[in-house]
């Protein structure tokens, strides 16, 4: 039995599948040695900025290494978390066509909060 949302998720061939597997597993390896290194400087930023009011921190955010450094984290953490969240799906959700909707919601739901999250950064930039 086939689902209709397969065809659109391009599930068909067996060596296209290991390709996509293979390329999604370096994938998550690279973001995740991405957020390696942009986990402890938001962390430490943000210990930095605990005693800031608001207007010094939207100051600090309207850096431009700042909001490039803050926007590069909130899509590479969105996008890692998307790519962590499709293995959790295909490894425990078995029916083929509840896995492909979920996996796409999942997508849809990270890439817009990803957006959003970048959308604010430059609202700050753009109001400083």
């Amino acid at each position: 039995m086939t689902c209709p949302i397969s065809k659109l998720a391009g599930t068909s061939g067996c060596s296209s599948d290991h390709q996509r597997a293979s390329f999604h597993w370096r994938m998550q390896r690279v973001s995740a040695l991405v957020l390696l290194a942009l986990t402890p400087w938001f962390v430490l930023s943000l210990l930095f900025q605990i005693s800031s009011d608001i207007e010094n921190i939207r100051f600090w955010l309207s850096q431009p290494y700042t909001a490039f450094t803050m926007g590069l984290f909130v899509l590479i953490s969105f996008w890692h978390g998307a790519q962590g969240m499709q293995v959790v799906i295909e490894d425990y959700v078995h029916t083929v066509c509840v896995r492909l909707a979920l996996i796409k919601i999942f997508n849809i739901a990270s890439l817009v909060f990803a957006l959003l999250g970048v959308g604010a950064v430059i609202k700050l930039v753009l109001n400083s």
